[in-house]
């Protein structure tokens, strides 16, 4: 064997003696990585269900308080009109010296 096939194959079997071991440790890496995030959902996904209920509930119960409040808005607006068309000439009256 010339020095250059030599050198080579030193390269070569140090290239793979490295690479072998990074492989496995970012495999074993990934695999915890794996574990924690199945057991994170398996924690937080009851209290995520929870939050996504509350969170609809509050929505529904947002939109009714709208309807409410328009509806309030609109009945004292209401009001307000009929009471200054029924009776134009009493509130003249009382500011008329």
């Amino acid at each position: 064997m010339d020095p250059i096939q030599v050198a080579v194959l030193t390269l070569i079997a140090i290239a793979v003696g490295i690479f072998i071991p990074v492989m496995i440790q970012f495999w074993l890496t990934l695999r915890q990585v794996q574990l924690d995030l199945r057991e994170a959902k398996a924690l937080f996904g009851p209290v995520l269900e929870d939050i996504r209920s509350a969170t609809s509930q509050l929505r529904h119960g947002a939109q009714i308080t709208a309807a409410i409040a328009a509806a309030v808005a609109a009945g004292t607006q209401a009001w307000i009109k009929a009471r200054q068309e029924s009776s134009p000439s009493s509130h003249h009256s009382k500011d008329a010296p």
